[in-house]
């Protein structure tokens, strides 16, 4: 439990109040000799008891305020997963642990007051429900381009067609439909990753799915195919798309390799992060943060040097250097040198970069 800690056993300086005008300070030996001073002494042991009794209370209170903090932490945790709907009808929760990890340092003070503002904004939700009670979840659907539902609003969630198929999410669940609207691989799945569209055809694993596992550490990652049979069994933490006959995948050590279509590691896993191969090369990261490109053989071509980078694309890979965006080609030789605050990556001979208006 995060608390923020003052500065304890220091104490503060009150500064003398100001002299009337016209006269001196008083000094420690300003009074006259043989002049005593006890309702000066009286104040002080009233003084020093009162600080006593004062500390006495706070010890006493201190299990209280104990309570409460845990109280109010465990409250804020429930409310934080309370759920609610957005003007576009997707569900989402009352805060986010980012957010919650920002304010939990505000101690019990500051979690009590989110814990209100929680609650009224439980009270807002309950009460727009019941207004609205239409409006509290949209659905999706599919239109051609004269405005005409081709496929009726009927999803929770729905990702783009690619090579005639398209992830759509009920119930929590994700599974394909052809674009006829037909339901090809049943929703079964707890997560799908939208494939990388490299053409209109698709002779590769169609994605990577997240399914639950009983091996005791949750979900793992897996492809399937065009028919929902799974192709490669749910065994890694993460994975990107297949791509070139090779798809980057993350072990149980952390650590990203690459598989091809039978599951089989062409690259064995060794770096700390890796994307999708395009034009024969792919952007690995090493373990300190860098990035290089490897061959399909796993050799490394282009030695770790940038701080971002981006599949090549039209001979072209976007890096990024010291905030800065640019470009290589594929001998790595800077070709566009980083200069852009922002930059997309080369398609159709054009690539979107931006620049300071000023």
């Amino acid at each position: 439990m995060a608390q923020v800690h003052g500065h304890r056993g220091q104490t503060s300086r009150i500064a003398p109040a100001a002299p009337r005008h016209g006269s001196a300070p008083e000094s420690p030996g300003s009074h006259a000799r043989g002049q005593t001073r006890p309702r000066q002494q009286t104040q002080g042991r009233v003084k020093t008891k009162n600080r006593a009794q004062a500390q006495t209370l706070a010890l006493s209170r201190r299990p209280l305020l104990q309570s409460l903090d845990i109280f109010f932490t465990l409250a804020y945790h429930a409310l934080k997963q309370f759920p609610v709907y957005t003007p576009q009808g997707r569900m989402t929760t009352m805060t986010t642990t980012r957010q919650f990890a920002a304010t939990a340092a505000l101690g019990s003070p500051g979690r009590f007051a989110l814990v209100v503002l929680l609650l009224l904004g439980v009270g807002c939700s309950k009460a727009e429900e019941a207004k609205n009670p239409k409006d509290e979840k949209l659905t999706v659907g599919y239109i051609d381009k004269t405005g005409k539902f081709a496929i009726p609003p009927q999803f929770d969630d729905a990702g783009p067609f690619i090579a005639g198929l398209a992830a759509i999410s009920k119930d929590g669940k994700w599974g394909y439909i052809d674009k006829t609207g037909k339901v090809t691989i049943p929703p079964q799945f707890e997560e799908v990753k939208i494939i990388y569209k490299s053409s209109d055809t698709l002779t590769e694993p169609l994605a990577a799915i997240r399914i639950d596992v009983k091996d005791g550490f949750g979900s793992k990652i897996g492809f399937i195919d065009k028919t929902g049979k799974i192709a490669i069994p749910p065994q890694f933490e993460d994975a990107g798309p297949f791509s070139e006959g090779l798809a980057p995948v993350e072990y149980f050590n952390g650590k990203w390799g690459y598989i091809d279509q039978t599951g089989k590691f062409a690259v064995k896993p060794q770096f700390g992060w890796a994307k999708r191969f395009s034009e024969g090369l792919a952007p690995v990261r090493d373990m300190s943060g860098k990035w290089g490109y490897i061959d399909t053989t796993g050799k490394l071509v282009i030695p770790l040097q940038f701080d971002r980078a981006a599949p090549p694309s039209d001979g072209l890979a976007l890096v990024e250097i010291g905030g800065k965006w640019g470009y290589i080609d594929k001998s790595g030789k800077t070709v566009i040198k980083p200069q852009f605050g922002e930059a997309r990556s080369f398609a159709d001979g054009l690539a979107a970069v931006w620049v300071s208006s000023k």
